[in-house]
């Protein structure tokens, strides 16, 4: 995590494979105080925008949601562990479902897809 200098904003970025089981958008029992351990450093009161984040995959038809609404939920789930545990947190909460992919996907490699699903807690700037 980086410092904010010149109004630039500092990410804090989830990995949701490491957060959720595929498909899902409950977190773990403890995930709520290392989600805390990350935040740390986060001012007090200031305004932090919390953004779900899939990868191009389409959601199996079995289930009654698609990409952004998996982003959305999931985002969600991290902003409510995050105001438990930092209640002077300004939470917003967005689901980007795959419009905004930090890599190229490549059907060849994996972690490709596996960088876009995550969860980004950004504050500063």
């Amino acid at each position: 995590m980086g410092e904010s200098e010149g109004g630039e904003e500092d990410v804090i970025s989830l990995e949701t494979d490491i957060l959720f089981s595929p498909m899902e958008w409950e977190l773990p029992e403890r995930a709520g105080s290392r989600i805390a351990d990350l935040v740390e450093e986060v001012p007090d009161g200031v305004e932090v925008q919390v953004h779900g984040h899939t990868d191009s995959n389409p959601v199996p038809d079995e289930y009654d949601f698609d990409n952004q609404g998996l982003s959305e939920n999931r985002a969600q789930a991290v902003a409510d562990a995050l105001e438990e545990e930092r209640p002077d947190l300004q939470l917003t909460v967005e689901g980007f479902g795959d419009d905004d992919p930090v890599e190229a996907e490549d059907p060849d490699d994996p972690s490709t897809y596996a960088a876009n699903r995550r969860v980004e807690i950004r504050y500063g700037g």
